[in-house]
């Protein structure tokens, strides 16, 4: 896969005292291609014994070429001296599918200060999501651009600024996709080097989806070296597939993060701790032992969940000034304590005389994980 890109950017805006505004203008040209082969082959068996077996091959040769159009206005005012409003509106447009798309995103926020230290938010929003012209899903046999998806953004929030530098901000948001193209899943494998050749590939086309929740956090920034931050968020992301929702399969329900930030320049030091609900799996059982009719089944897809997820993270800085620019050496851990956080599970039976077991084998998302880096800003 190669693609080159050449575009121009402009950005203008307009400020009085009670009015901001901003347009801007984007024009891109691309070309990209595509070389791509694979051959699988399943003997009959595998993965179970019901299996009849098979073989799946593909071979695509692509060079798709067009152009990005995209322009976007948006203004900003006091409507009274506590409330301010912004509206907008962008406009895209590609021309390296089979047919031109465009689209169409309209955009309004509200903020009203509700006292001196409290502050209520609210904004919805139209957003467009097109393919760029390297994401078109060769690797599982599709050729040609799906039409942007499209996701309608509401967004409800409270803000409170409270003593010696904390705040405290709730909001809640929804948000309704459709015009989905379909995507490419991986049942029980989410971290193999070359998804598209297992045999637990699978299509999900939904007609629509909702993600919705409720966020609620307390931070604290101050002069004071020492800040940080706790939340805690309840959320749900579902599928509509044949009048049906189903978790996608980063779906997690409660999530609980804290963080302690220690900084004295030009040192500084981070501590954050993550937990939340395991991501959704499918289950599979052994239908029938008998070793003349055995059969697996797979259950209905994301039903069941891994353990939960929890990771602490560790991360020390120190920023020098040069005389171009400023540089950062950092060191950081993740994964401090060394978790085994379950991602997968691989699946196998064997005969045992008469009889077929089913055997399960969970491996995990990554240990404890040390790195270094330099960070050069100038």
């Amino acid at each position: 896969r190669h693609y080159d890109v050449f575009g121009l950017k402009v950005d203008g805006g307009h400020r009085t005292e009670r009015w901001l505004h901003r347009f801007g203008l984007e024009w891109r040209t691309m070309a990209a291609d595509y070389d791509y082969r694979s051959r699988s082959l399943f003997y009959p068996g595998y993965p179970a014994p019901q299996s009849p077996g098979g073989e799946v091959e593909r071979d695509e040769t692509l060079a798709p070429s067009g152009s990005h159009v995209a322009a976007y206005v948006t203004s900003r005012m006091l409507v009274t001296d506590r409330l301010a409003a912004e509206v907008g509106l962008r406009w895209d447009e590609q021309t390296y599918g089979v047919d031109a798309d465009d689209q169409w995103g309209p955009r309004v926020n509200l903020a009203y200060e509700l006292g001196d230290v409290t502050r209520l938010r609210a904004s919805w929003g139209r957003y467009q999501q097109f393919q760029g012209i390297n994401e078109l899903q060769v690797e599982d046999g599709v050729g040609e651009f799906f039409p942007a998806q499209q996701a309608d953004h509401t967004i409800l929030g409270v803000e409170r600024d409270l003593p010696r530098g904390y705040a405290l901000r709730m909001e809640a948001y929804r948000k309704d996709y459709s015009q989905l193209r379909p995507r490419f899943e991986n049942l029980f494998d989410p971290l193999s080097l070359v998804p598209e050749l297992r045999w637990d590939r699978v299509r999900i086309a939904p007609e629509s989806a909702r993600s919705e929740g409720v966020e609620l956090l307390l931070s604290r920034r101050s002069a004071s070296p020492w800040n940080g931050w706790a939340s805690y968020t309840w959320s749900r992301v579902r599928d509509r597939i044949d009048g049906v929702d189903t978790p996608r399969s980063w779906d997690q329900t409660h999530t609980v993060s804290a963080g302690l930030t220690w900084t004295a320049s030009p040192w500084s030091a981070t501590l954050a701790a993550t937990y939340h609900t395991g991501w959704p799996t499918t289950p599979v059982v052994l239908a029938e032992d008998d070793a003349a009719d055995a059969e697996i089944v797979l259950g209905r897809r994301n039903s069941l969940r891994y353990g939960y997820y929890g990771s602490l993270d560790a991360r020390v800085s120190r920023d020098f000034r040069l005389s171009h620019g400023e540089l950062t050496l950092f060191a950081e851990v993740s994964n401090l304590v060394d978790r085994d956080n379950e991602c997968c599970v691989d699946y196998s039976y064997e005969l045992r005389g008469d009889s077929v077991v089913l055997e399960r084998d969970y491996r995990h998302w990554l240990p404890i994980v040390p790195s270094v880096g330099v960070l050069w800003k100038f």
